[in-house]
């Protein structure tokens, strides 16, 4: 990818960020070497951000007729939600047709930016909370679709005095007992391992003793996110029908509701030692137009009181749906749409070009989309040359992005867990300088 061309001087932090001081030294000697009080470097920046402050001149279009959706609209203030698929590929920026394996799409993240590491935090901090993650919840594993199921068969015939009833009521209470025993087991396990490591004195740094803490106040918090969730399932909102004349398919409130899988993944990404933010509001000005966008869940480095200004900067942002129902009778020629609608995959773009910008792999920018209990990471691949001719509205020709992304991985089965470990902590090791700072 081209390099950075303007260059502008900032307050800003000095130092080199991707090799901190190991976080088992004192902090505020530290803190005194990584973050001096007053320090000003120059910071590189793509050129294409002067066209975030103002809406470039229509004589300096370029759109073209070929434009459909979105860009063709009188609007000049648009929402990211509003946008499709087919209007990222008016951008020339386009889904990959299939995913990308977890091992390779971490690969590429680490050799677009890199974050180093001491063998300090990759051995006993890194390896140690991974590991823990493993065998303290290795008993974890709900299939949401038998929850699901098991529960809707139990609705439909709970008031029947049949064989069938009676059967479908007793897979009804077993599972929902064996489900929830499993994750009292689960935390009596976790509480019981804290005890054992911490307070019986098998660590004493304060940096291992402070992420302990958080890490065993994250498993419960996760646990009881998953309470909640089956909870929902096995005791969803039926409101009383007042006529015969009511449509059945309507006398089930759709539960579990939204907020309760976005409270699941926030809690799921403490337990890898990560800080989930509330959604927040930005823009991008593209095609002439200024596009707002509110993600989720976003994910920023330490915000510091020494010489900071400005944003944080952005790790990675998230989006989290229900559910989705992908049009079938659209031709699809990537697998993501297969799961995830236009009209989502079109926000989720038009989200990871906004917050490239602001991204610690800028120009790129990483996302999570959250479906249910699964999640897939994504990655804006995008030069610098592109993006500045997007904010600029000059020609695309001869430009091309992708968005990489991998298969979905399910955060209440343990499989799944182990293999997306590797990148949430890699984002919680770039979030906190290497667990320097708290949070």
């Amino acid at each position: 990818m081209g390099e950075r061309i303007t260059e502008v001087s900032e307050t800003h932090y000095e130092g080199d960020y991707s090799n901190p001081p190991s976080p088992t030294e004192n902090l505020s000697s530290a803190s005194e070497e990584l973050l001096p009080k007053s320090s000003c470097v120059k910071q590189s920046i793509p050129r294409g951000r002067r066209a975030q402050h103002t809406i470039p001149s229509p004589t300096n279009s370029s759109s073209s007729d070929s434009e459909t959706g979105q860009w063709r609209s009188i609007k000049k203030r648009l929402l990211a939600s509003g946008f499709k698929k087919e209007d990222m590929s008016d951008l020339n920026i386009f889904y990959d047709e299939q995913p990308m394996p977890i091992d390779c799409f971490f690969k590429m993240l680490k050799e677009k930016k890199q974050w180093t590491m001491s063998t300090v935090v990759e051995e006993e901090i890194l390896g140690t909370f991974k590991q823990a993650n493993e065998d303290q919840l290795e008993n974890l594993n709900m299939d949401l679709e038998t929850i699901t199921k098991t529960a809707e068969m139990h609705f439909e015939t709970k008031n029947e005095d049949s064989d069938r009833g009676r059967r479908n009521r007793h897979a009804f209470n077993d599972l929902k007992r064996n489900t929830l025993d499993c994750m009292m087991n689960e935390a009596q396990r976790v509480n019981k391992f804290y005890r054992k490591i911490v307070i019986n004195g098998q660590y004493t740094g304060d940096t291992m003793i402070r992420l302990f803490g958080q890490w065993v106040a994250s498993v419960n918090e996760f646990l009881q996110s998953c309470v909640d969730l089956v909870r929902s399932i096995f005791h969803p909102v039926i409101p009383p029908k007042l006529s015969h004349h009511e449509n059945h398919g309507n006398e089930k409130e759709r539960d579990p509701c939204e907020k309760i899988y976005h409270t699941l993944f926030m809690s799921f990404s403490k337990l890898c030692l990560l800080h989930p933010r509330p959604h927040r509001k930005t823009y991008g000005i593209f095609r002439n137009k200024v596009i707002m966008s509110e993600a989720d869940i976003h994910f920023v480095q330490t915000f510091t009181p020494f010489g900071a200004d400005g944003s944080p900067v952005l790790i990675m942002n998230c989006e989290v749906k229900r559910e989705d129902h992908p049009d079938r009778r659209r031709p699809m020629k990537t697998w993501i749409e297969k799961i995830i609608n236009s009209h989502v995959l079109g926000k989720i773009g038009i989200e990871l070009l906004i917050e490239s910008y602001g991204s610690f792999f800028s120009p790129y920018a990483v996302g999570i989309v959250c479906l249910r209990s699964e999640i897939m990471f994504l990655f804006l691949d995008i030069s610098i040359d592109h993006f500045d001719a997007i904010t600029e509205n000059l020609c695309l020709d001869g430009k091309r992005a992708s968005i990489h992304y991998t298969k979905s991985y399910d955060i209440l089965k343990q499989k799944d867990r182990s293999e997306i470990m590797d990148i949430m902590f890699y984002m919680a090791a770039i979030q906190t300088y290497n667990f320097l700072f708290p949070f």
